[in-house]
């Protein structure tokens, strides 16, 4: 009966630990995802900003 609890234990702690370093991982992805959409912005208003002069 321990055992069975200990394992079940043990797997719950896994996945917690998986999930905050997923979580994390995720979140820095979004940051450069946001990053990239923002000089990609900037990219066009500056093409649009040459195209007028």
């Amino acid at each position: 009966m321990e055992t069975i609890t200990q394992l079940i234990l043990s797997f719950l702690g896994i996945i917690g630990i998986g999930g905050i370093i997923t979580a994390l991982f995720n979140k820095s992805k979004e940051i450069e995802f946001q990053k990239l959409e923002q000089k990609q912005k900037r990219y066009k208003s500056m093409l649009l900003y040459m195209d007028v002069f």
